[in-house]
């Protein structure tokens, strides 16, 4: 069977749910998307990356220790569904002291770029709002941000911007008094 092949045949959830469901019986395969994934080879990154993400909400023990090859490999995706499935699969995990500097300057760097397509910038506000918890230090950068960014959005970004508008607004007033 070749991998790539099989993700190439086929754009459907019907194939990515098949492919998933093979990589969860066989370690091998799994390796082998992984590897797809990270090799910036276009369509098969995609679809391995969407498959991964897939996986991975469902069972996000299957991507915890590979957290540091997804941060790494952000910069070098060329495609932005590569930076969109990364930062999604990142979402809800705590990223250690390590990678913290850089991944927020990648996420705020990726809000504000205007080229970006709308589903990253959500994915890097999701993230940056989690490290705001642990680093309150970013909320008013990040509030600015996301207002600089918000009336040149789509409707899906701007409802997410709205709900952390009104978190981060509330939080730093709280931090004021």
């Amino acid at each position: 069977m070749n991998l790539e092949n099989l993700l190439i045949k086929e754009l459907s959830k019907a194939n990515i749910d098949f492919v998933g469901g093979l990589a969860i019986q066989d370690e091998a395969v799994f390796e082998e998307l992984w590897s797809l994934f990270l090799s910036n080879r276009d369509p098969a990154s995609r679809r391995a990356a969407w498959v991964i993400d897939t996986l991975s909400e469902e069972t996000p023990k299957l991507i915890e220790k590979r957290i540091d090859e997804i941060i790494e490999a952000l910069p070098y995706f060329i495609h932005p569904a590569l930076r969109r499935h990364s930062l999604r699969m990142l979402r809800p995990f705590n990223i250690s002291e390590k990678h913290l500097g850089f991944l927020t300057g990648f996420c705020f760097e990726h809000l504000l770029k205007a080229s970006e397509p709308p589903a990253v910038k959500v994915h890097c506000m999701d993230i940056l709002m989690k490290i705001s918890e642990t680093e309150p230090s970013i909320k008013r950068e990040l509030s600015d941000s996301i207002r600089w960014r918000m009336h040149e959005e789509s409707p899906g970004f701007q409802n997410r911007a709205l709900k952390y508008l009104t978190k981060l607004e509330k939080d730093l007033a709280e931090e004021a008094l």
